[in-house]
């Protein structure tokens, strides 16, 4: 029982912690929102939705260049290394039934006349998603049931618009410094 109260209240802590973070966040783009800048939070927030489908779908057919304008520079440079190295040890990846449950801003950055400017967006999905071998068709790794999942994805300003730069799993950032 005690075991269940702790787990329960670490995820309380959690969402408290999130909520006050895009509170912060929401605060901080209404304040750089100018003309002819992109800082609309109801814009960004469906901007990170499509963006997040087509990033999915690129995944799965591996190929970068399926969402090239959604990708900074380094991060498709990126992709492009691991997933050609993907296919030479015969992985494929497998993703059914995605869903984006939520998309909450929880980290704003900017500097005046700088193109420095970064969002982090904490993606809640959830989907069936595994890597099979293209050889045997045996599943590699992952699972064939659905898992939700929370991860942070950093969204910078390059070449005058929003690209994804980062993705973060949940353990790999700390709430507290949000």
């Amino acid at each position: 029982m005690a075991m269940a109260c702790f787990a329960g209240a670490g995820t309380i802590a959690f969402h408290c912690y999130i909520q006050k973070a895009k509170y912060k966040s929401l605060q901080k783009m209404k304040k750089f929102e100018k003309p002819g800048e992109d800082w609309n939070a109801k814009e960004m927030q469906k901007y990170v939705k499509n963006a997040y489908f087509v990033i999915q779908e690129c995944w799965r057919l591996l190929d970068p260049s399926y969402a090239e304008k959604y990708l900074s520079k380094s991060l498709a440079q990126s992709w492009t290394t691991k997933l050609e190295w993907m296919k030479v040890k015969h992985e494929k990846p497998i993703q059914k039934r995605v869903q984006l449950l939520s998309v909450t801003p929880v980290s704003v950055w900017d500097d005046e006349g700088e193109e420095d400017a970064s969002i982090v967006y904490l993606i809640h999905g959830r989907m069936i998603g595994y890597y099979i071998n293209t050889d045997t068709l045996e599943v590699v790794r992952g699972k064939k049931i659905p898992e939700s999942f929370y991860e942070y994805w950093t969204f910078i300003r390059e070449d005058g618009r929003w690209v994804l730069n980062e993705i973060q799993q949940k353990d790999e950032v700390d709430v507290h410094e949000l």
